[in-house]
């Protein structure tokens, strides 16, 4: 049996029909005031949820029935706060309307303040109605469909979509957006498990009862919008305050749900209350011993003859036996006939003892339904009584989406964010410096496909199960899908193509109005709409999309508008008797009443539709009066008067688009502080127009050019010249930057070479003074080297030989700090004679200087059982000392005059019987290859050996370390010809080889 009733409950119909009636009336309410008594007001819904945290959903439910006395305290309370609930009421209202309201291309005006700078940007009446149907002109809404195509919920897509972008009442507005698309971009937030509710919120706030799979929606979205609110960085403070209104997003009424209802199949739990758990396992005890008994019935009746099968099968909502037509009376008398077959030749009857088996079954299937059906009443009652809130949490949600939706557009586009001048920086470098700027609806071909809108959730949800217990009105949970973006559908099925042409917008310092000239079909309608978007998008919050330069990281920047105003298109209408002329001129004459100093103006093919005379008039005239009312104005044109303003009026500066009359065809670029002809001879000779036609206009225009447009053709022959001193003088100046730095380079070789000169110079000093002492150091290891021979042989005593060794000693050339001293006690002279026994006391080298007690002596392997605290360890002597007084009884044993002796390790027998040499260690002989790799060692004792005489010590500092270097230094040693024999060398503990050339 599945979670929830079928069509084929089993209850006896006329049963059925009664309950479902009952049912419509208690569920199918229209308002709070018509719920029966035993459901939840809201007023008493907020009570239960206070206690959800303390009690289990059962209790809260089986509470929900309010006793009397509460009943009256709540109908005091609403008296008392109808202030409150109508405020509350306003605020719901103002939720569902931010969340579905009407089509509003402008968007939300976020982030005002009170300055009046800021409050002029607030529009009404007819200012705010041309300036949204100024942004429909220039395409905004197929930019703000993009974007939707990235947000995450429907919500965002919906409202995007029907409302437009939310746009910056002032600068700060729109760089707090533009910070919060930025931090979208870094934080990549999740909004998974967020999911349409608007439908579900209606409902409740109508009375009715929702489906358990929309009230699970409702707990689902609650717990993710409080995991998207803790998910943002705390350094990112723009999309916190973006999410500010989640905060505290209702946990407790998400859990009380999920401890009513399963939240994956929408099953009501039998833990919801007491009465419908036990409900549930009387009938399933019930229905138990129904299907024994008619299992028997069935094969009693197959036994007799009386049935064709042993089937038990289900008739008007009962379990039944089949019957042959004729053998009804097999059957105990008093039972029931519930339906014949089509032919009448079986009837399908309910045996007398299990009628009342069967009617048990359908008396508790309603009474479980009843149940489940007060549960959901309840649980949506909870819902109903903090709708303002989710609300509330539903456009935070919104809102934040909006970011992400924007910093996905961002980076489908490869977008750069763009910075707002203040009014002193515009005075200094123009209203607009952008380069590279791409149209994003001619971009949206050669991209990736866009995504697809996300759909409504309600409608994944059936909502077949409230209709079929009696909720009147439940599909009103239904919505369609949104439409697809503009242009979303043929742009996935077309080819990629190549990127349009970007457009540079240099507006020149201290110009105000741009006349835009060139041929038709050369891109100045698209140029002045990119512009109109430039300043939509960045007023918005969106990245725009350039195409930078290579090696350009430069950062697009603009002034803020506070109104962008166009005239694009014809104006024609025929219905209201507009011509093209009268469109145009109403159009523009609202324009003028609602822009203000801070605006940018749009005019394409300004002055047309006319007379030309009196069109260039006119347009002329209006140019000059935006000149000084308007913060910037963009005109395309082809009036010819038009184009000489610019060298009259320094507001004024002309564009022109170019034009190839090689191919005859344009090539979209804007050239600034450039007149673009018309060729409206040559469009048309590219488009096939008749040929004889072409000829005699260009007769005509040949004639016509002898009176108009003088100005024009010289300033434009004058543009050319400076346009060739201008390029004759930029390779100058580059051939000029190119000497100058090769000159720096051989400025910066000499002085490299020069360093290496002194540098040799110094080495040749060097070497000389080494090659000094490495004479005079030749001469006193000879004087060591007999004072050895004589004491040995007892012709010098041991004090003239230490004696003689001093005065070598201090007359010998200094060495570094790695010189041993003849005449102190070495700590391996001590070590050698000292052997530590148990009990004692001694230092242990290898764990810091640490003291400890010598358990037992030296095993096989040579190591001593060392205590230390409470730890028990093994060391080597080798790293034992013994104690300060230890030490000195050490001394005493040792031999009254310490050297250091060449190594005894032999390479051969008769190596070993060589007499070991008196040896010091000096600068010149001592090498440290600490640091250095392995295989660089025998280049070093090679150096080493070749530097020093024959019979004189070498010494190899290698360090302690992992032993490699060690390893490797007694390996080329033990191979080398030249060195006769080698040691580590005892004073260094270790860290450095002596070894005695041959």
């Amino acid at each position: 049996m599945g979670p929830w009733p079928s069509h084929q409950s089993l209850m006896l119909s006329g049963l059925a029909s009664t309950q479902q009636a009952t049912l419509r009336v208690q569920i199918g309410y229209k308002g709070l005031s018509r719920r029966p008594q035993g459901l939840c007001t809201v007023l008493h819904a907020r009570e239960c949820l206070k206690r959800i945290s303390t009690r289990s959903c059962a209790q809260v439910l089986d509470e929900a029935a309010a006793p009397a006395h509460l009943a009256n305290e709540h109908n005091v309370d609403d008296d008392d706060s109808n202030g409150n609930g109508n405020k509350a009421s306003s605020n719901k209202e103002a939720s569902k309307k931010s969340l579905g309201g009407e089509q509003d291309m402008l968007g939300d005006e976020r982030h005002q303040s009170g300055s009046e700078e800021e409050g002029a940007a607030t529009m009404h009446g007819a200012a705010a109605e041309i300036q949204q149907e100024s942004l429909r002109l220039l395409d905004w809404p197929a930019v703000c469909s993009q974007v939707a195509c990235f947000a995450s919920t429907p919500m965002a897509a919906d409202q995007i979509l029907q409302r437009g972008l939310p746009m910056g009442a002032s600068k700060d507005g729109s760089e707090q957006l533009q910070q919060e698309t930025h931090e979208a971009l870094q934080a990549e937030l999740s909004l998974e498990g967020i999911q349409d509710i608007r439908a579900m919120l209606c409902a409740v706030d109508e009375g009715r009862s929702l489906h358990p799979l929309h009230l699970t929606a409702i707990a689902s979205t609650l717990l993710a919008a409080a995991s998207v609110e803790e998910s943002i960085p705390l350094e990112h403070r723009a999309l916190r305050c973006a999410a500010q209104g989640i905060r505290g997003s209702l946990p407790d009424l998400a859990a009380s749900i999920y401890q009513c209802i399963h939240r994956k199949d929408g099953r009501v739990l039998d833990e919801a209350s007491e009465k419908l758990g036990a409900i549930r396992r009387q009938r399933q005890e019930n229905l138990k011993s129904l299907r024994l008994a008619m299992e028997d019935w069935a094969r009693s009746m197959h036994r007799k003859g009386a049935a064709e099968r042993s089937q038990v099968v289900v008739r008007r909502n009962r379990l039944c036996v089949a019957v042959k037509a004729g053998r009804q009376s097999d059957l105990p008398r008093g039972s029931m006939t519930l339906a014949t077959s089509s032919t009448g030749s079986t009837i399908y009857m309910d045996p007398e003892p299990t009628v009342a088996l069967n009617n048990a079954e359908a008396m508790l299937s309603g009474q479980e339904e009843e149940e489940e059906a007060r549960i959901l009443a309840a649980l949506s009652a909870l819902v109903a009584a903090q709708s303002a809130r989710i609300w509330e949490i539903l456009n935070a949600i919104t809102a934040l989406d909006v970011c992400v939706a924007r910093a996905g557009h961002a980076a489908w586009c490869s977008g750069r964010r763009p910075r707002f001048l203040a009014p002193e920086e515009a005075a200094q470098h123009g209203s607009v410096q952008v380069q590279g700027m791409r149209h994003p609806l001619l971009l949206q071909n050669a991209l990736a496909p866009l995504p697809e809108l996300p759909s409504a959730a309600s409608d994944d949800v059936d909502v077949s199960y409230l209709d079929s217990f009696g909720a009147p009105g439940a599909d009103v949970l239904r919505q369609s899908s949104p439409a697809p973006a503009e242009g979303a559908e043929q742009h996935q099925m077309q080819e990629r193509q190549k990127a349009p042409q970007a457009v540079d917008f240099s507006v020149p310092l201290g110009v105000s109005v741009v006349t835009l000239t060139g041929p038709n079909t050369g891109g100045k309608t698209a140029s002045l709409k990119a512009l109109g978007l430039t300043a939509a998008m960045a007023k918005a919050g969106l990245f725009l999309p350039l195409q930078a330069p290579k090696g350009e990281t430069g950062t697009p920047v603009l002034i803020w508008f506070d109104r962008i105003l166009a005239d694009v298109g014809d104006s024609q209408n025929l219905q209201a008797s507009l011509s093209t002329f009268s469109g145009h001129i109403r159009r523009v004459s609202t324009i003028l009443d609602s822009l203000t100093e801070h605006s940018l103006v749009l005019l394409d093919e300004v002055g047309s539709g006319t007379d030309p005379t009196e069109g260039a008039a006119l347009a002329a005239a209006l140019l000059d009066a935006l000149a000084s009312r308007a913060l910037l104005t963009l005109a395309t044109t082809h009036h010819a008067s038009l184009k000489d303003m610019a060298a009259k009026d320094r507001r004024f500066c002309n564009a022109g688009v170019e034009f190839n009359l090689m191919t005859l065809k344009p090539t979209y670029r804007l050239m600034w502080q450039s007149v673009g002809a018309s060729n409206a001879l040559a469009v048309a000779e590219g488009l096939g127009f008749d040929p004889l036609v072409i000829q005699e206009a260009r007769k005509v225009a040949e004639d016509a050019s002898l009176s108009v447009s003088g100005a024009g053709q010289r300033a434009e022959a004058l543009r050319e010249s400076l346009a060739g001193e201008l390029e004759q003088a930029q390779a100058i100046a580059q051939a000029a930057q190119a000497a100058r730095q090769k000159a720096d380079e051989d400025i910066v070789r000499a002085q490299s070479s020069l360093k290496e000169l002194k540098e040799q110079e110094e080495a040749q000093k060097v070497s000389s003074r080494a090659a000094d002492d490495k004479v005079k150091l030749a001469e006193k290891q000879a004087e060591l080297d007999k004072a050895v021979h004589q004491f040995r042989s007892g012709s010098l005593t041991a004090e003239a030989a230490r004696q003689i060794i001093a005065q070598v000693r201090a007359s010998a050339p200094q060495v570094g700090p790695a010189a041993f001293d003849l005449n102190a006690d070495s700590q391996a002279d001590v070590a050698a004679d000292w052997a530590p026994r148990s009990g004692e006391t001694v230092r242990l080298l290898t764990v810091g200087g640490s003291n400890g007690q010598v358990l037992s002596g030296p095993d096989a392997k040579g190591k001593l059982t060392i205590k230390v605290g409470k730890l028990v360890m093994q060391a080597r002597l080798q790293d034992l000392e013994p104690l300060q007084q230890d030490r000195k009884k050490a001394r005493q044993k040792s031999t009254p005059f310490s050297k250091r002796q060449a190594p005894q390790k032999s390479k051969s027998e008769d190596a070993a019987q060589e007499p070991a040499a008196m040896t010091v260690q000096f600068e010149h002989n001592t090498r440290d290859i600490r640091g250095m790799r392995a295989d660089d060692v025998a280049s070093v004792i090679d150096e080493a050996i070749a530097s020093n005489p024959s019979g004189s010590s070498i010494f190899v500092v290698h360090g302690m370390g992992t032993g490699r270097l060690r390893a490797e230094v007694h390996r080329v040693m033990k191979q080398h010809s030249q060195i006769t024999r080698f040691a580590l060398d005892e004073p260094s503990g270790g860290g450095c080889t002596m070894a005695v050339i041959r």
